[in-house]
């Protein structure tokens, strides 16, 4: 495990999840997400941040 955090409650798990993509380098990583995380705008911003 690279990174694990706390969310605010189960409404904020989504902003939590694109935060942490944001700053941390995930290049030549693998992201595993439960199916909550099965988003566009989520799976978009973490295939732009894998290159």
């Amino acid at each position: 495990m690279l990174y694990q955090t706390a969310s605010e409650g189960k409404k904020n798990e989504i902003k939590t999840l694109r935060l942490k993509l944001e700053t941390l380098p995930v290049e030549g990583s693998i992201i595993s997400a439960d199916a909550m995380h099965y988003q566009s705008e989520t799976a978009s911003l973490a295939q732009r941040k894998m290159r």
